[in-house]
């Protein structure tokens, strides 16, 4: 009797579980070739991705989408290094995926040809630029 009773719970513990799970998927996320073996730049250690591609292309105040005035894009503020890396590395759409660059949307969206979604809009990074930021990931993303 008391197996049968338990049974009887079985399915109301299944729904209490799902109804405290997220309905929402975790986004799909989109791997892009890339080439590890290219010439960067720069060093491609993060103090450099920051100050030479990050900060002038994406986080300059009042000429950017992600500085941090008056309110950055996506809530992606890219003109302050600490919390820059803070973001890149544990946002849950997989900004930078350390030690993989192909599956990092950061790499995914400055690659990109389409100019919707290519960044930084306008001007697209030099591949050189783009090298180092992909060595820098594959790397391991240190700080």
């Amino acid at each position: 009797m008391r197996s049968i009773a338990l049974l009887a719970c079985v399915p109301g513990a299944v729904i209490l579980v799902s109804a405290c799970t997220s309905s929402d998927p975790a986004p799909a996320r989109t791997c892009v070739p890339v080439d590890t073996a290219c010439a960067p730049l720069y060093e491609p250690k993060y103090s450099e991705v920051f100050e030479r591609t990050l900060k002038p292309s994406c986080g300059r105040e009042g000429a950017s989408c992600h500085a941090s005035q008056p309110s950055p894009q996506k809530g992606i503020a890219l003109d302050d290094a600490d919390a820059a890396y803070d973001l890149l590395l544990k946002d849950a759409r997989g900004l930078v995926v350390a030690g993989d660059p192909s599956c990092s949307l950061i790499i995914n969206r400055i690659t990109s040809s389409d100019g919707f979604v290519r960044m930084p809009p306008g001007r697209a990074l030099q591949p050189a630029e783009t090298c180092a930021i992909v060595q820098w990931i594959a790397a391991g993303a240190k700080r």
